[in-house]
């Protein structure tokens, strides 16, 4: 649709695809941080989308789809950046009617940006020579907060996964994950009873790091399944998208099927475009594993005494039986004594 007409400098890759009805979509991939010039690759498309009448769908909040009570320094940032925010400012100010915003994390409960970056600036500023009591007051609360945040997700958000990304075993990485969590405070966290060399305090923070990338990536997924719906739903002709580069791989991969690809001009990129869990599902298995090994031997060893285990409730149970059984044995000696007198 646009390839040819402008210089594409400013975007790290672009996909023009046409099905058999004549249905074109053009999607632009940036990297939301990159810092643009006054004029730029997406100012110059601005007067190209309003001419073509197209329906544009840009990464932005879809409960924050206009400029209302935007302050004018925030505008200039968004106007200095990425590019598809560059995009929805002057379209929104001139009242383009098919401006349609489909990021829905923030609508539908998931972590806001700034929130994910906090938390792991956090995190990965533990080291494994940091003992637990200088990080554990302040890991505590953000530990609440993705916990409940992954549970939010397995009840709600992951039942309405579906195709490309319905087979996705994100359930059961999650509820390992949680496991893992909710056991592994009850060890020593100082000690290295799971890894030799390995605290159990530091791999409880990994643990916690690879459950909010699991959240992160879930988010984009979702995002990326919003997307998927507008477009197929759509009756518009001529589609263009603005987004990050990771839903354009993704994107490229999903209709490379059922789309005749007119130009690709983007670097496929394996990493950005994977959609499995981050975590390794046996590994984490064998974490639980060793977890509850470690917890049940330290349970038995404030047990008492084996010696002192002939009242537990399996030995009065071993002893009733055997009691019974001697009792049982004596009234048949005494039987058989009688018949003999008699």
């Amino acid at each position: 649709m646009f390839s040819q007409e402008v210089d594409l400098t400013d975007v790290m890759g672009t996909i023009f695809l046409k099905n058999k009805t004549n249905k074109q979509i053009q999607i632009f991939g940036e990297n939301h941080a990159t810092k643009l010039k006054k004029k730029n690759t997406f100012t110059e498309l601005v007067p190209l989308i309003e001419e073509a009448k197209c329906l544009v769908l840009v990464e932005h909040s879809t409960i924050l789809c206009n400029l209302e009570g935007t302050p004018p320094e925030i505008e200039k940032m968004m106007l200095a950046t990425g590019g598809g925010d560059t995009i929805f400012v002057n379209l929104v100010k001139s009242k383009y009617p098919k401006l349609v915003c489909f990021d829905n994390r923030l609508e539908d409960g998931f972590f806001t940006g700034m929130e994910e970056s906090q938390y792991m600036r956090m995190l990965v500023s533990i080291t494994p020579d940091m003992k637990p009591d200088m990080w554990q007051e302040k890991v505590k609360v953000v530990l609440s907060e993705i916990m409940k945040k992954a549970k939010f997700i397995i009840k709600r958000i992951l039942p309405k996964f579906t195709y490309p990304y319905h087979e996705l075993e994100y359930v059961k990485h999650l509820s390992v994950q949680i496991m893992i969590l909710d056991n592994i405070t009850d060890l020593d966290l100082n000690a290295d009873t799971i890894y030799n060399g390995f605290p159990n305090g530091y791999l409880f923070i990994q643990i916690i790091i690879n459950l909010l990338k699991n959240i992160i990536r879930i988010g984009s997924l979702y995002v990326d399944l919003n997307l998927i719906n507008l477009i197929d739903e759509s009756k518009e002709e001529k589609i263009v998208v603005f987004t990050g580069k990771n839903h354009l791989d993704r994107l490229y991969i999903h209709y490379s099927d059922t789309y005749d690809i007119h130009t690709k001009n983007f670097e496929f990129d394996g990493e950005t475009s994977n959609v499995l869990p981050v975590n390794d599902f046996g590994t984490d298995l064998s974490i639980l594993q060793s977890i509850e090994d470690l917890l049940k031997q330290s349970k038995a060893a404030n047990s008492p005494k084996s010696a002192k285990s002939a009242n537990s409730p399996a030995n009065s149970a071993a002893n009733s039986a055997a009691n019974s059984a001697a009792k049982s044995t004596k009234k048949k000696k005494k039987k058989k004594k009688k018949s003999k007198k008699s």
